[in-house]
């Protein structure tokens, strides 16, 4: 019996004192400047990149979850969102619509569903895709932040969307949380 109580109480100082590294990682692009806190499971990668667009970042979750963060190769003739007027930023996310819904037709996507706005900071976009019977959906936000467009996609199907929600929310810019740096 004192074997038995010794055991659980070296099993329960394990558990208590040393840190369970199997749980979460940070995972980091090639300058350490852009970070997600994910589980063990997520993993980097590359989605690719356009012609319009580098690939900072990308990190997978499984073939149908994932996170991309992109900037655009030209400069846009804004500094920020904040100087351009609603109808420009109109016109800006009526643009990201059709680039965005273009590459999923290209990929062999079909739309079901689609929702935008934008705000005085950010362009946010928001699709229900479809492809083979599989339902996904795809979250965009795009900032403008020194004259380069920044941008966060995510995919996630219905089983991953809180685990890509709780990811998503670890993203930061030099230690800073991406929403705050995108408008510094």
């Amino acid at each position: 019996m004192i074997i038995i109580k010794k055991i659980i109480l070296f099993l329960t100082i394990i558990i208590l004192c040393v840190p369970n590294y199997s749980s979460a990682k940070i995972i980091t692009d090639n300058t350490g400047l852009i970070t997600f806190n994910t589980s063990n499971q997520w993993y980097l990668t590359s989605f690719g990149t356009d012609a319009a667009t580098d690939e900072l970042i990308s990190i997978a979750y499984d073939k149908n979850t994932g996170i991309k963060v992109t900037k655009s190769k030209y400069q846009t003739k804004y500094k920020n969102l904040r100087s351009v007027s609603d109808s420009e930023k109109s016109m800006l996310r009526d643009s990201l619509i059709k680039y965005y819904l273009d590459m999923f037709r290209a990929k062999g996507y079909t739309c079901i569903d689609s929702d935008a706005e934008y705000t005085k900071d950010n362009i946010q976009l928001f699709y229900i895709i479809k492809k083979n019977g599989q339902v996904g959906r795809i979250a965009t936000i795009s900032y403008i932040k020194n004259y380069i467009v920044y941008s966060v996609t995510a995919f996630c199907d219905d089983k991953t969307c809180n685990e890509t929600a709780k990811v998503l929310d670890t993203l930061k810019f030099d230690g800073i949380d991406f929403d705050e740096w995108a408008i510094k």
